[in-house]
C-alpha cells in the first residue's frame, strides 16, 4: 500500500514539475521576471492541494478494496462452516446405516444357524417314520401271510369289477360325443362342398373370359397408373380381373346385357392395338349402338320363329333384351321360348287359340325386362307394359293373372306350363335371380339422387359405384351425397355384411379443332 502511496506523490511531482514549467515559460513571456516568483508560488499551492486529493481518493479506495476483501473472506469461511456441518452429518449417518447393517447381518447368521437345525431334525423325523413304515409293512405280510405284490395285484382286481360299470358309462359317453363330433363334422363338409358349388356355379353366370393374343396386352389394358382399366370400368360398368391366368382377362358383372358390351369392347379393342381412354369410350358407344341394333334383330327373329306377328316396336325391342336376362337360373328369353312351345302344345289340345296362346306365353315374362322396375310383381308390371303398347284385354288380364287367381284359360296354361318346367330338375334357381335383383335395387336407390348420373353395382353387389358430374356438385358435397347413398342403402336394401359406396367426382372437357 505504501509503495502506491509513493508512486502516486512521484505522478503529482511529475505533473507539479510540467506544470510549473509551462506556467513559467508563458508568464516569463508576457510579465518578465517580476511576476515569475508570484505565480511560481500560486502553483506551488496548486499543487500542494492536487497532491492532498490524490492522497485521500488513495485512502478512499484503499478502505473500500479492504472492506470488500473482508467481506468475501468473512463469506468463504461461512461456507466452509456449512460444508463442514454437512459433512459431520453424513458421516453420523453412515456410521447409523453401517451400525444397522452388522445388527442384520448377525441377525441373518442366527436365523440361518436355526433353519439348519430345524433342517436336520426334519431329516431325521423323515428318516423314523420311513423306519415306521417298513416296520408296519413287515407286520401285515406276516399277519396276512401275503406278499405286498400280491395285495396290489388283489387290490386292482376289486377296483375293475367296482369300476366296470363306471367305464362302461363313460365309454358311451365317449361313443356318443364322438358320434355327434362326426354328424357334425359330415354337416360341415356337405355346406362346404355345397357352398363351392354354389360359387362355382355364380360364377359361371357372372363372368366372361376374354382371351388375349399375348401377356404383354394386360399392360396395355391397365395402361399407365391404370387409367385404361379404370376407364374401361366406368364406361362399361364391368369388373376387369387381370391375375395369373395366362393370355386371359375377366370380366365380372351381375347384368349380361353389360357383360356382353364390355365383351365385344374389349375384343375390338385388342384387335385394333389403340388402347387409350378416349379410344375406350368411342368403342363403348359404338359396342352399345351395334348392341342396340342386335337387340332389335334378335326381337324381330324370336318374333317370327314362333309366329306372332303385329307386336309393337318397343315389346319387339324388350324382347331382344330377354336373351341377356336371367331367370330361374337360364337366360329369361330360353325359358320364354320353351313356356310359348309347351303353351301351344297345350292349347292346341284344349282346342284353344294358338296366336293367343303363343302372343300370351312370349310376352308373360315381359316386365322382367322393363327398366323402371325393382323389387314389384313382374306380372303387374309386364301387364301394364302390354296394356301401353295396347295389346288386347285377354293379353293384358292374362299377364296380370298367371301368378294368382287365373282369370283366362290362356293364364291356366301358364301356370301348368310353369309347373313342368320348375318340377324338372335344375329347374328352380330363384336364388341367383333375387341376387340380380338386389343388385338392380343397388344402382336404383344410388341413381334416385338427382346428382348422380352413373351407378353400377360390382364385386357381387359388396361395391357400388356412382359418378357424378363436377359442374353439378361440389368436393365437400359429394362427401355428404356418399354418406347419404350409403344410409339410404342401409335402411331400404336387405343385405348381409357391408357395401362400399365409391363416389367419382368427373370433369370432362371437350374441345373440337376446326
Amino acid at each position: 500500500m505504501d509503495i502506491l502511496i509513493n508512486i502516486a506523490i512521484s505522478l503529482a511531482g511529475v505533473i507539479l514539475g510540467f506544470v510549473l514549467h509551462e506556467i513559467y515559460f508563458r508568464f516569463s513571456e508576457s510579465t518578465g521576471k517580476s511576476n515569475s516568483q508570484k505565480i511560481i508560488e500560486e502553483a506551488q499551492k496548486e499543487a500542494g492541494h492536487l497532491l492532498q486529493k490524490a492522497e485521500k481518493q488513495i485512502q478512499e479506495e484503499f478502505s473500500y478494496k479492504k472492506d470488500m476483501y473482508e467481506k468475501e473472506v468473512l463469506a468463504i469461511k461461512e461456507e466452509l462452516t456449512q460444508t463442514d456441518l454437512a459433512v459431520r452429518e453424513k458421516k453420523k449417518d453412515l456410521e447409523k446405516r453401517l451400525h444397522f447393517l452388522n445388527e442384520k447381518e448377525g441377525l441373518l447368521i442366527s436365523q440361518e444357524k436355526q433353519l439348519i437345525e430345524e433342517k436336520l431334525g426334519v431329516e431325521k423325523k423323515i428318516q423314523n417314520l420311513n423306519n415306521l413304515i417298513s416296520k408296519e409293512k413287515k407286520m401285515l405280510q406276516e399277519v396276512a401271510s401275503i406278499s405286498e405284490e400280491e395285495a396290489k395285484t388283489r387290490l386292482v382286481e376289486k377296483l375293475e369289477k367296482e369300476l366296470e360299470f363306471e367305464i362302461s358309462d363313460v365309454v358311451q359317453k365317449h361313443i356318443s360325443s364322438y358320434k355327434q363330433e362326426i354328424n357334425r363334422q359330415a354337416r360341415d363338409i356337405l355346406l362346404l362342398a355345397m357352398q363351392r358349388c354354389a360359387v362355382e356355379h355364380t360364377a359361371e353366370n357372372v363372368i366372361t373370359t376374354v382371351e388375349l393374343p399375348n401377356e404383354e396386352m394386360k399392360g396395355r389394358i391397365i395402361g399407365r397408373e391404370g387409367r385404361n382399366i379404370r376407364t374401361f370400368e366406368k364406361a362399361t360398368g364391368v369388373d376387369v380381373i387381370i391375375d395369373d391366368t395366362p393370355n386371359a382377362v375377366v370380366l365380372s358383372a351381375f347384368n349380361p346385357l353389360r357383360r356382353e358390351v364390355a365383351k365385344i369392347t374389349m375384343e375390338k379393342l385388342i384387335l385394333d392395338g389403340r388402347i387409350h381412354p378416349s379410344r375406350i369410350e368411342e368403342v363403348v358407344e359404338q359396342t352399345r349402338e351395334e348392341m342396340q341394333k342386335s337387340i332389335i334383330k334378335t326381337g324381330k327373329q324370336v318374333c317370327c320363329d314362333v309366329n306372332v306377328v303385329n307386336i309393337n316396336s318397343h315389346l319387339i325391342e324388350l324382347i331382344g333384351k330377354m336373351k341377356f336376362h336371367l331367370t330361374m337360373g337360364q337366360s329369361l328369353l330360353q325359358h320364354t321360348l320353351e313356356v310359348v312351345h309347351l303353351a301351344a302344345l297345350i292349347a292346341g289340345e284344349l282346342n284353344l287359340n294358338l296366336d293367343v296362346a303363343k302372343r300370351c306365353a312370349l310376352l308373360h315374362d315381359i316386365g322382367c325386362v322393363v327398366e323402371d322396375n325393382l323389387e314389384g310383381n313382374t306380372a303387374v308390371v309386364g301387364g301394364d307394359t302390354a296394356k301401353k303398347y295396347l295389346e288386347s284385354d285377354i293379353v293384358v288380364e292374362t299377364i296380370l293373372s298367371q301368378d294368382g287367381d287365373p282369370k283366362t284359360l290362356y293364364a291356366v296354361v301358364l301356370q301348368i306350363v310353369h309347373s313342368i318346367i320348375f318340377s324338372r330338375p335344375e329347374g328352380r334357381k330363384d336364388s341367383l335371380e333375387k341376387h340380380l335383383k338386389r343388385l338392380i335395387h343397388l344402382e336404383k336407390v344410388a341413381l334416385s339422387f338427382e346428382d348422380v348420373d352413373k351407378a353400377y353395382a360390382v364385386d357381387s353387389g359388396r361395391e357400388l359405384r356412382c359418378v357424378v358430374t363436377a359442374d353439378n356438385i361440389t368436393e365437400e358435397k359429394a362427401y355428404i351425397l356418399a354418406r347419404e347413398i350409403a344410409n339410404r342403402i342401409s335402411s331400404e336394401v336387405v343385405y348381409s355384411g357391408e357395401i362400399k359406396v365409391s363416389l367419382t367426382r368427373e370433369t370432362r372437357i371437350v374441345e373440337y379443332s376446326k
